[in-house]
């Protein structure tokens, strides 16, 4: 009927210009936050003695700089996107199925007790898995950053296989790191469709 098409062009309406103001709004808060970091983190690398300088290795402060303040600029305001939006979905989906089936809730305590314990063993040894694949990372930036400063030495040695074959073992090292990770990852992600296929199952 008209009036179920005007409501649906409404609701339409409304989901649109909802999604584009949340964007926005992710969006311009995600601008202000990374400015806010990279100037706080400036401001404290500048303020630091020279004796932090003298032990820490170059490559870690550029990865400072670099890695992080990229994954600060587009990763985390995607991931904090994806997972308002997954739970708005994940809460509807059982408010639905309860509403249809109330015996559900009786099945979904158990299930959200085990999301609970994948969790609270997930997250530590990602935040590990991480940290070491941004330790193996630094060496990188170290031995790209010398490099450049003594290539003029490098070729009249003649020392450019060394430090060619020296630099891919450094590459090779933050591979494994980096492919523990995404290992980890994988292994939630059996664990979380196994669960909602258990829930799907269950519903």
């Amino acid at each position: 009927s008209g009036e179920g098409i005007g409501g649906y062009c409404i609701a339409s309406l409304a989901a649109f210009f909802g999604i584009i103001a949340t964007s926005a709004m992710f969006r311009t808060t995600a601008l202000r936050a990374a400015r806010y970091f990279h100037e706080q983190l400036l401001e404290t690398m500048l303020k630091l003695p020279m004796s932090f300088y003298d032990t820490t290795p170059l490559g870690r402060v550029q990865n400072r700089f670099s890695k992080d303040i990229y994954t600060v600029d587009e990763i985390l305001v995607s991931i904090l996107m994806m997972y308002f939006n997954t739970l708005i979905r994940v809460a509807a989906t059982i408010v639905v199925i309860a509403a249809a089936t109330p015996w559900f809730l009786v099945i979904i305590v158990p299930l959200l007790l085990l999301y609970r314990h994948t969790q609270n063993y997930y997250v530590p040894t990602s935040r590990q898995l991480k940290r070491i694949e941004s330790n193996l990372r630094s060496p990188i930036f170290s031995h790209f950053d010398e490099t450049l400063q003594g290539v003029a030495s490098i070729r009249a040695f003649g020392q450019q296989a060394e430090f060619i074959n020296e630099i891919l073992h450094k590459v090779q090292r933050n591979m494994r790191g980096y492919y523990v990770s995404v290992a980890s990852n994988r292994w939630l992600a059996i664990r979380l469709e196994t669960l909602g296929t258990c829930i799907v199952t269950a519903a």
